[in-house]
């Protein structure tokens, strides 16, 4: 692997092509983001907001400000911070809506985990870059919230959502294509997410306590040893349902999990788990890894997914170079390398700016937004800022 060459590709991928594509043509000129826009760069003024849309941008441009100090980030941050307090929270019980209208009327006002755990993701983020009583007094009652309500005391792990009330909201599905539940892989490994940023940021014991027992419901419920895979739906207690292998779930848990022990500093947890960070990767790479080095979507229901999508292999990206930090096995850069170059030459639209959504087996693009509710910069342009950082790494240990 060439350092210095890679470092330079990266950075252009990140600041020119992702950051600088969103707030370019996504940016709403009455601040924030518009909901949705095309393929083609046409944004959608009438589509409404949404908590999880919003707070990946929060987080996003507030930890490219905190990696560059580049002023135009911090700038488009708050913008996006102002737009959370001002539209998406709940002036009544507290905590965000899930979804409003341009008018900033509720569309969807319960109070799903997976929405409040990314909201604490941003501001926690946000406030290491931008320091105010304010933010973190909401930091710390968002948390409270997910503790008193969310988070199951006899089971353990979180629920999936709650009403507007935080009154215990039974069932619920993030989008079309999930199955309704009690309780997910997604939201969980989310929530670790978060703490774990906020964590960083705090340092409180509470939600230090809160992480551990994260690590240990994702590695003891929801990970399942016999597959190497992770379970996606499930029963209050924990009883799995529906038959699927997500892939780019399996490669992202891996390094969330691993950055998780390592801001604890507890060494014996990272003994206890290192094998488990290594397994959730190693499997998946080994059965789902296409010819051209790119990650497959899923299995589901005995039938595979060949479509290439833009956050599977973000992930995969980051947790390629993170197992190699981890043992040192070459095999690890190599698949690293043919993965970014399919990024850079296949998910990426060269033409409009971004990557696309998503690649058909067949190499035609999937006829999917450009950006919206879902797609934002979060998940490549994490994956080139961590990339960078290890990268930097590397240079220091190599000079």
């Amino acid at each position: 692997m060439n350092w210095q060459i890679f470092k330079k590709d990266v950075e252009a991928e990140l600041h020119k092509n992702i950051l600088n594509y969103w707030m370019k043509h996504m940016r709403h000129m009455n601040g924030g983001v518009y909901g949705e826009i095309s393929n083609d760069n046409i944004p959608d003024a009438e589509s409404p907001t949404g908590l999880v849309m919003t707070s990946r941008f929060l987080w996003t441009y507030s930890e490219a400000y905190r990696m560059t100090e580049r002023p135009e980030y911090l700038e488009f941050a708050s913008e996006l911070y102002n737009i959370l307090i001002s539209t998406l929270t709940d002036p009544d019980y507290g905590g965000f809506y899930w979804l409003v209208d341009r008018e900033g009327k509720p569309v969807d006002d319960k109070k799903v985990l997976y929405g409040q755990a990314f909201a604490l993701y941003g501001l926690s983020t946000y406030q290491m870059v931008n320091p105010s009583v304010e933010t973190e007094k909401l930091c710390s009652r968002i948390f409270a919230y997910l503790e008193q309500y969310g988070r199951d005391r006899d089971k353990g792990g979180y629920y999936e959502a709650c009403n507007r009330d935080w009154s215990y909201g039974g069932v619920n599905n993030l989008g079309a294509d999930d199955m309704a539940c009690e309780k997910s892989m997604n939201t969980n490994l989310h929530m670790l997410e978060a703490y774990t940023r906020y964590y960083l940021q705090s340092r409180r014991e509470d939600v230090r306590e809160a992480l551990v027992s994260l690590i240990r419901i994702i590695t003891d419920k929801i990970y399942d040893r016999s597959t190497g895979h992770q379970k996606l739906y499930f029963s209050k207690d924990w009883t799995p349902a529906g038959d699927v292998e997500s892939y780019g779930h399996d490669v992202e848990t891996s390094w969330l999990l691993w950055e998780a022990l390592q801001i604890l500093g507890d060494e014996n947890l990272q003994v206890e788990y290192r094998e488990t960070v290594l397994r959730l990767l190693d499997v998946s790479s080994a059965k789902a890894t296409a010819p051209d080095g790119s990650l497959y979507n899923e299995k589901h229901d005995g039938h595979l997914d060949r479509t290439r999508i833009w956050w599977v292999q973000a992930e995969y990206a980051v947790s390629l170079l993170n197992s190699w930090e981890m043992t040192g096995i070459e095999d690890y850069l190599h698949k690293l390398e043919k993965l970014w170059d399919y990024i850079v030459n296949v998910q990426t639209d060269r033409k409009n700016g971004e990557w696309f959504w998503g690649i058909n087996d067949d190499g035609s693009v999937m006829n999917r937004e450009k950006g919206g509710m879902w797609k934002t910069p979060y998940h490549n342009g994490r994956a080139c800022m961590e990339l960078l950082h290890r990268i930097e790494k590397q240079e220091k240990i190599n000079v």
